[in-house]
């Protein structure tokens, strides 16, 4: 899978340790931990093309 990076964007979030904790097990036993654990905090706009 290759992504422009122009396509990328940058978020900072603050999480809690437990939920670090969670997110880091679930990562021993899914190749998409980051995405389900943290899709509710990216919230999908859509892109304004300039």
């Amino acid at each position: 899978m290759q992504v422009d990076i122009n396509d990328l964007e940058e978020f900072q979030i603050t999480i809690s340790k437990a939920e670090l904790i969670s997110i880091l097990r679930a990562s021993l036993v899914s190749s998409s931990a980051l995405t389900d654990g943290l899709s509710n905090l990216l919230v999908k706009k859509p892109k304004i093309e300039t």
